[in-house]
């Protein structure tokens, strides 16, 4: 006897709805789990964007994925691997509304793989074009605007992001309000701007919900870094706990990992070094290594450097330089390859190399004169007087 299958066909379109209703339930929740399933399947995960972009019927749910998808990124840390086929399929996803999603999500990938001046041109583009909706421009704004941050054109950075606020609050779409008063509150704390900066941060928490722990927590550190540069110290110390607090259950290490670096700075200003280590020690640097956060483990082996030399432990203090600078040599980043350089000097005049400390702070200065900084002009004020030193001894 013949038995026939009675039950009707899934047609291919209705597969890759299914896949890519599975994938944004995995996206939109930042917990251990979901994480860790999103992360073994990412490959399967761009597929399923790629084929949803194809059919009609299922480029809503695709185009939706694709706008989930950047904190999943960010806090897995797998921008760079995700920059080539975002950028072939924004070449070739012809729908104007699809194709601007892609080069919005190109722009945020090479902002957060360290290439600014490509994010910038990436978003620009998008605010430029004439398909661009006002959800769309919201978003864009303030994603050029965190580029011009990371980029250290401060003023730009404030123009974008004011212009995102200002669109967020008089249309009335406020999905990113917290992360622009977020972005804002940095910009303001780099130019100096203390009170408003947190100001805007209280307000950042306020509009968050309560549910979105991992933006909390990011929200709180910010908070405590401007209260550890007031020197605020005990404060800021709470915000820190505050914000990890909100990370229990989550697999946001990279979020972790930028708590702990500045649990263990504000440690270190307040001259208690070995606290500042152990905090820095806390960091899961293998973790940063797989995901290949380049900058993150450039800066936790740099403090790592500072903490250990500030304790007269010049063998480790060296050890950490090294580190640092195996990760620093990809960034290009000038004023970190001159803050390495200059403790480099520091040890070579406290163990009696004073050769080879004038050699590091020479090319100390003459890295970190060019830029335009507070702490470059602090440190080279620094590396001038022990030059001084040396020369006297």
């Amino acid at each position: 006897m013949i038995m026939f299958d009675l039950k009707p066909a899934i047609s291919q379109e209705q597969l890759i709805a299914a896949n890519l209703r599975y994938f944004l339930k995995q996206v939109e929740t930042i917990t251990h789990e979901s994480h860790e399933v999103a992360e073994n399947e990412k490959d399967n995960l761009w597929q399923a964007v790629q084929s949803g972009l194809q059919y009609d019927k299922t480029a809503p749910l695709a185009a939706e994925l694709l706008i989930k998808l950047p904190p999943f990124i960010e806090r897995r840390g797998y921008a760079n691997e995700w920059i080539a086929p975002v950028a072939e399929t924004a070449a070739i996803v012809t729908p104007p509304a699809h194709h601007l999603e892609m080069r919005h999500l190109l722009g945020i990938l090479y902002r957060l793989d360290g290439q600014y001046q490509q994010a910038i041109s990436q978003h620009q583009y998008v605010l430029a074009h004439p398909a661009l909706t006002t959800p769309l421009q919201i978003r864009a704004s303030y994603q050029v605007a965190n580029a011009f941050y990371f980029s250290r054109d401060y003023p730009a950075a404030q123009k974008y992001g004011r212009q995102a606020r200002t669109l967020a609050e008089t249309t009335g779409i406020t999905d990113e309000l917290s992360s622009i008063l977020n972005g804002l509150g940095l910009t303001a704390h780099e130019m100096g701007n203390y009170a408003v900066a947190c100001d805007l941060f209280q307000q950042a928490i306020a509009a968050q919900s309560a549910t979105e722990t991992v933006f909390l927590a990011t929200y709180w550190m910010n908070y405590g870094r401007v209260l550890g540069d007031i020197e605020q110290y005990d404060e800021a110390l709470a915000a820190y706990d505050t914000a990890l607090r909100h990370l229990d259950g989550t697999a946001a290490e990279l979020d972790r990992s930028l708590i702990h670096i500045n649990r263990g700075v504000t440690y270190y200003n307040m001259h208690r070094y070995a606290d500042a280590e152990h905090a820095l020690q806390q960091i899961d640097t293998a973790y940063l290594q797989h995901t290949q956060n380049t900058r993150r483990l450039a800066f936790t082996y740099y403090n790592l450097g500072a903490a250990a030399l500030e304790q007269k432990k010049y063998v480790e203090s060296a050890a950490y330089l090294d580190e640092a600078t195996i990760w620093v040599t990809a960034l290009k980043d000038e004023l970190l390859r001159g803050g390495i350089t200059s403790i480099r000097g520091q040890i070579a005049m406290h163990t009696g190399d004073s050769a080879a400390a004038k050699q590091h702070f020479a090319q100390a200065q003459a890295i970190l004169q060019p830029i335009d900084h507070d702490w470059t002009r602090h440190e080279s004020g620094r590396i001038d007087t022990w030059l001084d030193a040396l020369d006297i001894s």
